[in-house]
């Protein structure tokens, strides 16, 4: 049998964690049933943790968390219930900057724009950070978020002009830096393609493409068939890039993958068709939020990862109730790195480096 002091110090670790701030701590019979103890150890534990600050009792009796220290938060990352790259990178930088703050920060999983789920994290964290399933959020959805005390931040997504602060990796007028790093080797058709599931952010990526080929004098078709959400891009990215690196390019054209996974499959598809990807075959992606892009064969040409920390410690200032929202509501790099791999070298074996 688990002695009490031990069912204490679990418990006292999930509250530290903010595991119970969306459906509140459970009752004394619901704990015997989790735990499969008897009813006199949970009642030392919970003892134990009134004694120690970190449980109190309501009037009615009732067990509940104690008000956290004014310098705790504990923040929520909503997210979609399936991995990727973007969902796996964001916990890691938002978790690194909480913790210089020795705040807490849950992953809270949605499935629908419905899910009472939504509603249980904005009224049980500090702050949150929200990141779409696919698609653009439903405007009631940002309409109660914008009214809400609750510090809400949007990632990746350009809701600002609704009056809700956004944080983005990338600025999108960096595709201008591809653009030029081809043009100046010569390139003459950019073209574009996607299968990542349609959004806003992809919208402006490819307005972002269609912009400056047009400003360099540079032609490309675009090949925009987003997947559903929940679907790999990569499978029909490989697909149509085939059929576009088989059929329809020529010489002095290039490929500009909108997403890291649409270039991957680019990559795969001229492999299949034997076609060597630099020189003869440049090949560039928009972002490289893996961080793969150097160690892949061959490395890709990419818009490289900037230090976003600065603009998550501004997200946590206003989450931390310190002050109100001060600056533009869109934060995102002013400049971007652009990191020339193989997949466009002037020659097989340039090493890559950034421009």
């Amino acid at each position: 049998m688990a002695k009490y002091h031990d069912i204490a110090e679990s418990l006292a670790q999930r509250i530290r964690h903010g595991d119970y701030r969306l459906r509140g701590f459970p009752s004394h019979a619901g704990l015997v049933a989790e735990l499969g103890v008897n009813s006199r150890t949970v009642s030392r534990a919970i003892s134990s943790l009134v004694d120690r600050g970190v449980l109190v009792r309501a009037e009615s009796g009732r067990l509940e968390l104690s008000e956290p220290k004014a310098q705790t938060r504990h923040l929520g990352l909503l997210m979609a219930p399936w991995p990727s790259t973007v969902m796996l990178q964001w916990y890691r930088l938002i978790e690194q900057a909480c913790l210089q703050r020795d705040w807490s920060l849950q992953i809270v999983v949605y499935n629908h724009w419905c899910d009472t789920v939504i509603s249980e994290a904005v009224r049980g964290m500090d702050g949150l950070f929200v990141l779409s399933i696919g698609g653009d959020f439903p405007s009631t959805l940002l309409d109660q978020w914008r009214k809400d005390p609750t510090g809400i931040v949007v990632l990746e997504q350009d809701v600002s002009g609704g009056g809700l602060p956004c944080l983005r990796c990338q600025n999108p007028a960096a595709i201008q830096q591809l653009i030029h790093h081809l043009r100046e080797r010569g390139v003459r058709r950019v073209h574009c393609l996607n299968t990542q599931p349609d959004s806003s952010i992809i919208q402006e990526r490819i307005a972002a493409w269609q912009f400056w080929t047009s400003a360099h004098n540079v032609k490309g078709e675009l090949i925009n068939e987003p997947v559903e959400p929940f679907e790999s891009p990569v499978g029909a990215s490989i697909e149509l890039a085939t059929s576009l690196i088989r059929d329809r390019l020529h010489e002095g054209d290039a490929i500009l993958g909108i997403t890291a996974e649409v270039t991957l499959g680019v990559v795969r598809a001229a492999t299949n068709l034997g076609r060597l990807v630099g020189a003869a075959l440049p090949v560039v992606s928009v972002d490289d939020w893996a961080g793969h892009a150097k160690a892949l064969t061959p490395s890709i040409t990419c818009l490289a990862p900037s230090d976003i920390d600065p603009l998550i410690q501004v997200c946590l200032d206003y989450m931390g109730g310190d002050r109100d929202w001060l600056g533009p509501l869109l934060l995102q790099p002013s400049a971007m790195d652009l990191f020339v791999g193989e997949s466009t070298t002037a020659r097989p074996g340039l090493p890559p480096g950034r421009a």
